[in-house]
């Protein structure tokens, strides 16, 4: 099911009412430089996933340094800026993402 919504092209004539996402901490593998030799490391990083509806279609995956509901609702407003939609998100309470998510955009979300 992911696959295949990942694979449907993104309409943004289509209009979006609502945008969903959700996120998790992996374990990502990472390659540094260091001198002239390339060092493998793990680091924690946040993903999160943005879904638009209806009819479940991807819009986009972002990914974190830090978790925080500032960080959150920062990225997911910068986004739904460079994709050119104006609805809300899921979730929040005072510090949350929503709640952040309003005040950027002035008006309530559900």
């Amino acid at each position: 099911m992911r696959r295949a919504i990942r694979a449907t092209p993104i309409n943004n004539e289509e209009e979006t009412m609502a945008i969903f996402f959700d996120g998790r901490k992996d374990m990502t593998l990472a390659r540094e430089k260091r001198g002239d030799k390339w060092y493998s490391m793990k680091k924690i990083e946040e993903h999160y996933v943005m879904i638009g509806e209806p009819r479940t279609f991807y819009l986009c995956h972002l990914t974190l340094e830090r978790g925080t509901g500032s960080a959150i609702a920062d990225s997911i407003h910068s986004a739904i800026e460079e994709m050119g939609i104006s609805t809300a998100v899921n979730s929040g309470h005072r510090g949350g993402a929503i709640h952040l998510l309003e005040l950027h955009t002035g008006r309530p979300l559900q």
